[in-house]
């Protein structure tokens, strides 16, 4: 016959613990982003009104979006022919000089690394009169604030970088180079584009 207990419960077990569930992760296009990513670049370019211009750039990325960088350039400048009120050829003056631009930008990881940023520095131009027939042969020096919008677009692989920058050179109060006695003037243009192709060097930590 079928027996059956009164008054007691069957053995219970103690359940199985079982693990946390998982929480995805997501990491960031092109992989997890670096806290801190210094950059060391240098090459060369044109400025427009056309002038050869070579650069060396230091910069400093904070956890990818912003950029924040030193630039120096050498700007071989421009020259034009001295005459006089006669319209007789004098000699030549020419100029060249430097800037010192600092940046900021924001920057975002597409296939490319983009950035749009703004530059704000000093110009440091060198006006220098010469020739047979120049009065009283000078260099001159000046200096301008300079400022204006910024975009950089950079192919990074590894240490490897490769950059194409393109610049607004705004001066609000261009410098003039005269000719003593002669009425030959050299403005410096008060908005130049400024194109750069840069090779460097990179390294996270």
């Amino acid at each position: 016959p079928d027996s059956v207990s009164i008054g007691t419960t069957p053995p219970t077990r103690d359940p199985v613990a079982e693990p946390p569930p998982l929480t995805p992760t997501l990491s960031p296009p092109g992989g997890e982003r670096e806290p801190v990513h210094l950059e060391a670049l240098a090459g060369g370019g044109l400025t427009v009104p056309l002038a050869p211009v070579l650069s060396l750039e230091l910069a400093l990325v904070l956890n990818e979006p912003l950029r924040i960088s030193l630039a120096g350039l050498f700007d071989f400048g421009g020259s034009t022919t001295v005459f006089d009120e006669a319209g007789l050829i004098r000699g030549r003056l020419a100029t060249r000089g430097g800037l010192i631009l600092p940046g900021a930008g924001y920057c975002v990881l597409a296939p490319l690394r983009l950035c749009l940023g703004v530059i704000a520095g000093l110009r440091i131009v060198e006006g220098q009169s010469s020739g047979p027939f120049v009065f009283n042969p000078l260099t001159s020096h000046r200096a301008a604030f300079v400022f204006g919008p910024t975009a950089q677009a950079a192919f990074i692989r590894g240490p490897f970088h490769l950059a194409f920058d393109l610049t607004l050179l705004v001066t609000p109060s261009p410098p003039v180079f005269r000719v003593e006695g002669l009425p030959t003037t050299l403005p410096l243009p008060p908005v130049q584009a400024l194109f750069r192709l840069s090779l460097g060097l990179g390294a996270s930590r």
